[in-house]
């Protein structure tokens, strides 16, 4: 039998108010409280909820937590200690590419497959066509996106996973460092491309 002293302590990550409601993050789970009344009747909530995480009860973690959610902690987070350009940049990222494709995917579900996919994809012209039209610009596009445009587009995908690794309770892959692994039939080309990326080690 594990000892009292051997038991590890699962504390929830975030706790704090949005709007009038109380939301908890604790081990990658989600939850947010709808509270009854105003301001005051919230953060006596939110002071219930603190009180109980003391406690260190353990919550599994979220096997349905989606990209948009993780990524929008991880933004949330980071943004403190970045620069207007960088988010700006992880912004574009997210909103021009990876949320509209990827924010409702679960994290499990995002393998290298899939990412290795979208690499393939974002360099076609019609890929870039089609978010043109998506941002109501005319799609005159003659060629994909470039590489360095690709890579900026996975970063934020990265740290994302990585994000989610350290403080989400996320215990799968880092789909983007895992890119030059891929052997399966989607190679070729996109491997070369994945591989010069120069994200396989980050």
């Amino acid at each position: 039998m594990r000892s009292a002293g051997a038991r590890q302590s699962h504390k929830p990550l975030v706790a704090g108010l949005v709007g009038d409601d109380v939301e908890v993050v604790s081990d990658g789970v989600q939850r947010r409280q709808v509270v009854v009344g105003g301001m005051r009747e919230a953060q006596n909530a939110l002071a219930d909820v603190k009180s109980k995480m003391g406690k260190g009860e353990r919550v599994a973690p979220n096997p349905r937590m989606t990209f948009a959610v993780a990524c929008e902690e991880w933004i949330k987070a980071k943004s403190p200690n970045l620069t207007p350009k960088t988010i700006s940049s992880y912004r574009y990222g997210l909103d021009g590419h990876l949320l509209p494709i990827l924010g409702r995917m679960r994290l499990s579900e995002i393998d290298v497959t899939v990412v290795a996919n979208l690499v393939a994809r974002m360099a076609t012209v019609e890929y870039r066509r089609e978010v043109h039209e998506r941002n109501g610009e005319k799609p005159t596009a003659t060629t994909g996106y470039s590489t360095q445009m690709i890579k900026s587009t996975l970063i934020p995908l990265s740290r994302t996973f990585a994000y989610a690794a350290r403080h989400l309770g996320y215990g799968g892959q880092n789909p983007v460092t895992a890119l030059d692994l891929d052997s399966g039939p989607a190679t070729g080309s996109t491997s070369r491309r994945c591989g010069s990326l120069g994200l396989g080690s980050k």
